[in-house]
């Protein structure tokens, strides 16, 4: 084969492997349709961040997680932001699952996530925790990205009924989500008040 032909067949091989991992059947969301792609905050207040392992594309599926039960999942938190913003001050996991072996970390920037069910849990779109977000400085922005804890080959954080081999699957499509923190309502309209004051009180003069 000509060096010409190796590089077009190689660049299929690695187009195709691309393509598979683009259109991902199983990927992490904050929202179990997907409609959700920000979540705003007040200042001083929370906010909690739902996150599912949401099943996508056309199908067939495998595994299928609704009929192929989820046993278990794991996954890193980490928030990125400008000092001042929103961040992580508690989580929960989902019932029905349960954390089993006590090992979710916290802090206000980082944290994993590992829960356990031995029934298995399905659906189209399973809830797997919920973050709560704390709103600090008015307008500035977290964004918030989960990623795989464990990246060695040999470790699986994710596995299901059918398979236990899902973490390549379910982390080849980055999830992320901002959180703005917006000033109250009230706050708003004061500021708006005063501004139209001011401007009148110039015109006045």
């Amino acid at each position: 084969m000509k060096i010409g032909q190796l590089l077009v067949a190689i660049a299929l091989v690695v187009g195709l492997g691309m393509d598979r991992a683009a259109h991902a059947d199983l990927i992490l969301d904050f929202s179990p349709d997907g409609s959700v792609t920000s979540f705003a905050v007040n200042p001083g207040g929370t906010v909690e961040v739902p996150i599912f392992l949401r099943q996508v594309g056309a199908g067939p599926f495998a595994p299928d997680i609704t009929s192929d039960g989820l046993l278990g999942f794991g996954f890193q938190v980490d928030l990125t932001s400008t000092p001042g913003s929103a961040t992580a001050t508690g989580f929960s996991i989902s019932s029905p699952f349960i954390d089993l072996a006590g090992i979710s970390t916290l802090g206000a920037s980082s944290l994993q996530l590992f829960g356990d069910n031995f029934a298995g849990v399905t659906g189209s779109a399973v809830e797997l925790a919920r973050i709560t977000i704390l709103g600090n400085v008015a307008g500035n922005t977290t964004n918030i990205t989960l990623s795989d804890p464990n990246p060695a080959p040999l470790v699986q954080d994710f596995g299901t009924l059918g398979s236990s081999d899902l973490d390549s699957q379910i982390f080849s499509t980055p999830a992320t989500i901002s959180v703005t923190t917006v000033p109250e309502p009230g706050s708003t309209l004061l500021l708006v008040a005063f501004s139209i004051a001011s401007f009148a009180r110039r015109r006045t003069r």
